[in-house]
């Protein structure tokens, strides 16, 4: 089977490129042909294995029309963005894949990647909620005048046709299954849900535990990283709060006002800030914690929180998204306030016995995942898409 996955940006470390990679191993070793098409790849803050799998860039050229509705819509966004994707459908439609795979993560519409292909085999893989009620349409103002200038003759036609070669909505979480449901009611569309998983022999136990506090996560407001910052307020002092994760130009702002509240609080010689770890160095650093935080309240699964189950690690986490049905009660959810994240880390950190038994539950449920058993779901979910469109 050929089969084409599509990420916009493949610089970032998330769950949806670990999906993509650990996917792309597993269906190449059962016979099947897999290309990845991407229009960015970043080589020192990518994923290290991409750089080996069979990847093809197009990439986001500069427009050339007028500025002069760059106040009224995001020109230098869409117009290149849709020439990208068309360019990108036409060099998938050659090839005649049996199944497209779009993984969507926030585009506040949707490209005209299916465009070219001769049958419906296109599905979107939603590891972020669509920007709008309605499908795959953004709520801001340029947003929503840009959808409605796509409306218009000839990139209405165009848009229909993308459209028209979709077949599915694919989520990896109930949380995600609830927008594509949501979708499913507007559309003619199939919906199916595909769980990511954990390569157990990379992160597993040693049984060590280090004073440090770890989060593994980007350096982006939306992760809420001050929770981290705040959380380590009244602990004892022998602890230190190691954030591990790459910062985008876009968010150094953010990461200098991490930097600034620790400070503020007193605490700043016992926080670090690292980048550019590789993943042997995350490993090892989740291996090795007391215990690991999650604040992020918009993470539809969360990856992270899965590999740090897998090492037996006790987790504080945000109860939001898709996290709780995750950790289930082999964890701590909590309301992201800094009042919280304060006196649960404190309570955690003064007594092992507790980090002890949920590191233990942690990891027992950690077992019922695994990235052979997303290929599994993933080939499923594929046959149904092949039925569908026969």
């Amino acid at each position: 089977m050929k089969i084409v996955m599509i990420e916009k940006d493949l610089s970032i470390r998330s769950g949806s490129r670990r999906f993509i990679l650990e996917a792309t191993h597993r269906l190449e070793s059962l016979g099947h042909k897999v290309k990845i098409f991407t229009s960015k790849m970043d080589r020192e803050t990518c994923f290290e294995p991409l750089l080996h799998l069979p990847i093809q860039i197009v990439p986001v050229k500069s427009p050339h029309i007028s500025h002069a509705l760059k106040p009224v819509i995001d020109v230098d966004y869409f117009w290149p963005t849709w020439q990208m994707a068309m360019e990108t459908s036409q060099r998938i439609a050659e090839w005649n894949p049996d199944v497209v795979l779009l993984h969507y993560t926030g585009e506040p519409w949707l490209p005209p990647y299916f465009y070219y292909l001769d049958k419906s085999v296109g599905a979107v893989c939603l590891h972020t909620p669509p920007r709008g009620i309605a499908p795959f349409i953004g709520t801001t103002a340029k947003a929503k005048i840009g959808h409605e200038l796509f409306n218009l003759p000839p990139l209405s036609k165009w848009k229909a046709q993308n459209l028209k070669k979709l077949a599915m909505i694919i989520s990896h979480s109930l949380f995600m299954q609830e927008y594509a449901i949501r979708i499913q009611s507007k559309t003619r569309l199939l919906t199916s849900m595909v769980p990511l998983g954990i390569d157990h022999s990379e992160f597993y136990p040693t049984g060590e535990e280090e004073p440090y506090v770890l989060c593994v996560a980007r350096i982006d407001p939306r992760k809420r990283l001050e929770l981290a910052i705040h959380a380590m307020k009244n602990v004892d002092s022998k602890y230190s709060l190691v954030l591990a994760g790459s910062v985008e130009k876009r968010f150094q702002w953010y990461k200098n006002m991490l930097l600034e509240l620790a400070k503020e609080l007193g605490i700043s010689q016992r926080i670090s800030i690292i980048e550019g770890l590789v993943s042997a160095q995350i490993v090892r650093l989740m291996q090795r914690c007391s215990v690991f935080l999650f604040p992020s309240t918009n993470d539809t699964f969360g990856v992270a929180v899965l590999e740090a189950m897998s090492c037996g690690k006790p987790i504080i986490a945000s109860r939001a998204g898709g996290v709780p049905e995750l950790l289930d009660d082999c964890g701590i959810l909590i309301d992201p306030t800094p009042e919280q994240w304060q006196k649960t880390l404190r309570n955690v950190l003064s007594d092992s016995t507790i980090r002890k038994d949920i590191g233990e539950k942690a990891f027992k449920r950690s077992q019922l995942y695994s990235w052979d058993e997303t290929v599994h779901s993933l080939l499923q979910t594929i046959e149904k898409i092949r039925a569908y469109t026969t």
